[in-house]
């Protein structure tokens, strides 16, 4: 956490932990460094340096080599406390052996005494800048991480990560003897959304995978389909729990409404709809079901089973489809 500004408007200043072994050096370096915008830890050794670094979340190190060892040693102990990148600027001594040692050590720049003031605080504000490109590329692969596991339209998982999921979770109940429930939901009234927009079906899923999250475990995994079905991936759930989330989650469909946009344009005002859904379970261990591929399999026959009779339903596929409706 940063240390709290008072009632000041305005982004919150840098921080700069500031290590040094005279605490002369410590109070000239903080108050020039506070002088220019930012906010300074004072640290008396290395210890208490590592200590700020991770209570502050500093955006900067300012080290004098002469605190340990040459300081080389400490920038990597600096840095394991940090979130995400820290630059280190150290100063030392002005010869040349000196330098090499620190940027060997991992210091990213290097002031040598006497000090020029300006210098000082330009080098601070480029290193400042440099880690904001680090905080922005992290946060631009974290995005891309995301993306690369989770479908847009929905927030749910996507088919590609669901079907790595159920190898995983299927080679482990079969080492150790546990059960694996695969349930695929289906919005009864998908295509007549489809046919008034894909804004309108869009919408609904949203809400249904926001119902669907709230019906299971944190464990469990939650994926739209390219069919836009919802898939769910129960770890150690057999029948009588598979049965007990289908039907929470048919009842919270079916219960109230889903607000979706009008059908004329999207200036149009938002409807409120009742949707019901349909349900497909699979189940391991039970015949046939093998394989990611025949797991999923079952779920699908056991979905187009209950669609089949008519009425929004939950199909058990076992050895033969068992059709079961919640009481309303």
């Amino acid at each position: 956490m940063r240390p709290l500004r008072g009632m000041s408007q305005g982004p919150p200043k840098p921080v700069v932990v500031v290590a040094a072994a005279q605490a002369v050096t410590r109070e000239y370096l903080g108050g020039l460094l506070r002088g220019s915008g930012w906010a300074p830890t004072l640290a008396g050794s290395t210890e208490a340096a590592r200590e700020a670094v991770t209570a502050q979340d500093a955006d900067l190190v300012v080290l004098e080599a002469a605190l340990s060892s040459g300081g080389t040693d400490t920038c990597e102990e600096l840095r394991a406390g940090a979130a995400g990148y820290l630059p280190v600027l150290l100063v030392t001594e002005a010869n040349a052996e000196e330098r090499h040692a620190a940027f060997r050590g991992g210091a990213d720049d290097v002031l040598t005494k006497p000090l020029d003031e300006a210098e000082l605080l330009a080098r601070a504000e480029k290193l400042r800048a440099l880690r904001s490109v680090h905080r922005r590329v992290a946060r631009a692969r974290e995005a891309l991480a995301l993306a690369e596991v989770r479908d847009a339209r929905s927030g749910l998982y996507n088919h590609r990560y669901a079907q790595q999921r159920m190898r995983e979770e299927l080679m482990r109940a079969e080492r150790y003897r546990e059960p694996l429930a695969c349930v695929l939901v289906d919005l009864d009234q998908r295509e007549s959304l489809r046919a008034d927009g894909e804004a309108r079906l869009d919408a609904a899923y949203r809400e249904l995978a926001a119902r669907v999250l709230r019906a299971v475990r944190e464990i469990d995994v939650v994926a739209r389909t390219p069919r836009d079905e919802v898939l769910l991936l129960l770890p150690s759930t057999p029948l009588t729990g598979a049965l007990a989330v289908a039907e929470r989650l048919w009842r919270s469909v079916g219960d109230r409404a889903f607000t979706v946009p009008g059908r004329s344009s999207e200036a149009a005002a938002p409807e409120e709809l009742a949707l019901t859904c349909t349900a497909g379970i699979g189940l391991f261990p039970s015949l046939g079901v093998t394989t990611p591929e025949t797991l999923l399999e079952a779920a699908a026959s056991a979905l187009g089973e209950a669609r089949r009779s008519g009425e929004s339903r939950i199909c058990v596929r076992q050895h033969q489809g068992y059709l079961f409706r919640p009481t309303s």
